[in-house]
């Protein structure tokens, strides 16, 4: 479609907007604010994170309703150095860099609400 040229945002659901806040503040050494209650809005390079409290949402959400989080990837020249400085911000990985088959490089992580970020760089291969 010829009139969407990119995304801009995507909102997130979380349970405590003040926890996610201060997660991401300190990930991604981000700038945030908050254009009322319950909505805590986190800027990316190219895109905003909107951190909705679950009780905004317009239907019930969590485990019982079936949601899922939500996958977010983020493409870098050296996840090496994205690793060495994530994990002084103190992030917890499921496992170190490592290659995959499919040609990337990847790191991954969850934030409070267990939304999952892959950080990945091509490989040659």
């Amino acid at each position: 479609m010829k009139e969407i040229r990119h995304i801009n945002a995507i909102s997130l659901y979380v349970a405590d907007t003040a926890r996610s806040a201060a997660f991401y503040r300190r990930v991604f050494e981000a700038d945030i604010f908050e254009p009322g209650p319950g909505n805590i809005v986190v800027k990316l390079e190219g895109i905003l994170l909107n951190l909705l409290d679950m009780k905004l949402a317009y239907e019930p959400t969590g485990p019982e309703r079936g949601a899922l989080p939500m996958e977010l990837n983020i493409w870098v020249d050296d996840v090496d150095a994205v690793y060495g400085e994530l994990v002084k911000r103190g992030v917890a990985f499921l496992a170190p860099p490592a290659d995959q088959p499919w040609g990337m490089r990847n790191i991954t992580f969850f934030d409070p609400d267990g939304h999952r970020f892959e950080i990945a760089q091509a490989i040659s291969g």
